[in-house]
């Protein structure tokens, strides 16, 4: 049911009311100009994101230019990798298989540490690196561990927080997008060698031994073993088929 509502107004002066429909008038013929500026400005592409969307373009062009440099082909021809995976196999458990370069050498040799206190956990480490400087450090403290030594220059471009150039950004853009193409090409190599392994990160602190928790145990269950970002200590594991 509706109610009524009477509204008491206050007397209203005429000559007010007309200065105000003056004004109203005048606003009126002021919001179209200011509008069609309005919808003006919104079509104006700002100058950085010009500059994220060149970017953007150019790293993507470089990327189809070199794509194929960290093929799987590539990966094979890397010294050593015959002995890389003549070592794997030798380890007879799937291999926990980190990234390695000689900006994060002090952070793996902490890592390490961490897992020697964890049985059976370091002997199932190998690494892939891609500079000499880095297998050095580890080859000096631990030489059992074995190392896949791939230099690519397109995988050495650090990322920083600020760049001097478009030309610059586009490059580390372009490079970090090529980590995964490798990370991709690398894991279906491997695994056409028949070897099932896990894929892990060095900055990951184990509170517990990994391999202690029987994921790879059951023969051919998995094929690749990654570990996830987060606390809250539930594991989660992704089947792959290539």
């Amino acid at each position: 049911m509706l109610a009524k509502v009477a509204l008491c107004l206050p007397a209203v002066n005429n000559k007010r009311v007309s200065h105000f429909r003056g004004a109203v008038r005048r606003a009126e013929r002021l919001l179209v100009p200011a509008f069609l500026l309005y919808l003006a400005y919104q079509c104006v592409i700002p100058n950085n994101l010009l500059a994220i969307v060149e970017v953007e373009k150019s790293a993507l062009k470089y990327i189809r230019e070199n794509y194929e440099r960290v093929s799987i082909s590539s990966i094979r021809l890397a010294p050593g990798y015959s002995q890389f995976i003549h070592r794997l196999n030798a380890i007879g458990k799937p291999p926990n298989i980190q990234f390695l370069n000689k900006n994060i050498v002090e952070e793996v040799l902490n890592h390490i540490c961490n897992l020697r206190v964890m049985d059976g956990a370091i002997e199932r480490l190998a690494f892939v690196t891609f500079d000499k400087e880095a297998a050095r450090h580890i080859n000096e403290h631990y030489p059992f561990i074995p190392i896949l030594l791939y230099e690519n220059p397109l995988l050495q471009v650090g990322v920083v927080n600020e760049v001097q150039s478009e030309n610059a950004a586009s490059r580390q853009f372009a490079s970090y997008q090529m980590m995964f193409i490798f990370r991709i090409n690398l894991v279906r190599t491997i695994l056409h060698e028949n070897i099932s392994f896990w894929s892990t990160q060095s900055d990951s602190i184990w509170r517990a031994n990994l391999f202690d928790l029987g994921y790879d145990f059951k023969d051919g269950e998995f094929d690749i073993y990654f570990d996830t970002t987060g606390n809250d200590e539930v594991l989660f594991f992704i089947n792959i088929n290539f």
